[in-house]
């Protein structure tokens, strides 16, 4: 990393970054996997058809409820497609389920998220280029609620060239790209291929393009693949990775090779932020060659960060400066 001008960072978010949002004790909580369902039954308003309709389901199969969303997930889709395929059911379908999913996630996240603004997203992104890339699994907008604020600085509104995807409106900011790897709920889907609806009303409404808690996630087929290659892409030229919140769980077998075959075998300086014992070890575990730190909360790391990030902000403010951006 000395050998370089400046390092490339890759920042990797779950839903433990959302869920440790800068506004997190002002607002309703942002979900992790085991506490889905509580949340969807304290959601304000929650006698929405759809809400209801997945809250009855669950109910079915509660042993599984909170034990694990995908785990869940699996079981009410397989039910609904074998009432489906051997006994003609019509009161339940995959469709119905997938979509009631989808607009209950849409509440959830828009009760915990709309309309804030989150000052730790805008802390590691104020450091980061457009040599740098962010990977999201997360289907909420607070990474774009933290970048808009950047690019108005300058005059500009963040539109579907943050995703990578084509935009003749591209104004060639220097902010990182963002993949976000499991869908957002801004986006559609048209042809083949991915739309985005940027602004304040994203979260307003129902549906988005969002990969469901399946555990074989169809990536290699478009639109996903082409998200996925160019991420795969963009990774292995980084030379830094902050993880945050994101459990790398032993189910996502397609992400874990992602981040293996793109980093084994590199010493890259790699920091995990989680509270979580056994999602630090499975980091340490998948890419035993890397340079490791730990912090339990993203407080922690921006009380006392790694020298190597302290560099990178030192870096970032001579770049602002010299090209009068300021922050």
């Amino acid at each position: 990393m000395a050998e370089k001008d400046h390092a490339s960072i890759a920042v990797i978010l779950g839903a433990g970054a959302s869920r440790g949002v800068s506004y997190r004790h002002q607002n309703f909580a942002s979900p992790l996997d085991t506490d889905f369902f509580d949340l969807l039954q304290r959601l304000p308003g929650a006698r929405h058809d759809d809400i209801q309709y997945i809250l009855r389901q669950a109910s079915n199969h509660s042993e599984y409820v909170w034990e694990s969303l995908e785990k869940c997930f699996y079981t009410l889709e397989n039910r609904a497609h074998t009432r489906t395929r051997f006994f003609n059911s019509t009161e339940d379908s995959r469709e119905r389920i997938h979509s009631s999913f989808v607009n209950s996630i849409h509440s959830l996240l828009g009760a915990a998220h709309a309309g804030k603004h989150c000052d730790h997203h805008q802390h590691l992104f104020d450091i980061m280029g457009s040599e740098d890339i962010i990977i999201n699994f997360n289907y909420d907008l607070v990474i774009e609620h933290a970048l808009d604020r950047s690019t108005k600085r300058r005059g500009h509104l963040i539109g579907p060239w943050l995703y990578g995807f084509p935009d003749p409106h591209d104004p060639k900011l220097d902010i990182p790209a963002m993949y976000k790897l499991h869908g957002s709920l801004n986006w559609r889907t048209s042809e083949n291929h991915f739309e985005a609806a940027m602004g304040p009303t994203s979260y307003q409404g129902k549906g988005g393009a969002l990969l469901l808690p399946f555990w074989d996630k169809k990536i290699e087929e478009p639109p996903w693949s082409n998200i996925w290659e160019q991420a795969a892409a963009q990774l292995k030229n980084i030379d830094v990775a902050v993880v945050w919140g994101y459990s790398l769980p032993v189910t996502d077998l397609k992400s874990r090779e992602l981040f293996r075959a793109a980093l084994e075998h590199r010493n890259v300086c790699l920091c995990v932020i989680d509270p979580s014992r056994d999602t630090r070890q499975r980091w340490r575990a998948l890419l035993p060659d890397a340079r490791f730190w730990i912090y339990s909360s993203m407080e922690d790391f921006r009380l006392s960060p790694p020298m190597w990030w302290k560099e990178a902000d030192t870096r970032r403010i001579h770049y602002a400066w010299r090209h009068l951006i300021y922050y």
